[in-house]
């Protein structure tokens, strides 16, 4: 459905650019006693890759990388692992974010919103619903 390896690989320049400044030689942003698997870049290209097509199963995105892609991707940390060092690496995902978007628009702030109808109650339950009810109308 995805073909994650190419959406990685060219996510990953554009991460490793956004953080320059603040990568190690090793692609880390500090030095760990035990080298991980992964390094924090290749962490936060992966939180980012998932973000950019949506995906929002871990859990089918880290089978299809044992599953499929095991020979690309080797050496994969595990799902543990990766949202323990996602949850710490947040404020460099946040940055890329800003950073992406500067590229983008610059100073002029303007911004596209994407958004579908959202159902709030099913219909045979819209005469009970008391969420979005105008005063007039009651």
């Amino acid at each position: 459905m995805y073909n994650l390896k190419a959406n990685y690989d060219k996510i990953l320049p554009i991460v490793k650019l956004a953080l320059n400044e603040f990568l190690l030689p090793d692609g880390n942003f500090k030095t760990y006693k035990n080298k991980p698997k992964w390094s924090d870049i290749e962490v936060v290209t992966l939180s980012i890759l998932a973000e950019t097509i949506s995906l929002d199963s871990e859990n089918w995105m880290f089978s299809k990388l044992n599953n499929d892609l095991l020979m690309i991707f080797s050496e994969l940390i595990d799902r543990s692992n990766y949202n323990r060092r996602k949850r710490r690496l947040s404020g460099y995902i946040n940055s890329i974010s800003e950073w992406v978007a500067q590229q983008i628009d610059g100073e002029n702030r303007k911004v596209i919103l994407d958004s579908i109808p959202l159902q709030i109650c099913m219909n045979p339950r819209i005469l009970r619903s008391k969420i979005c009810k105008d005063d007039n109308n009651v």
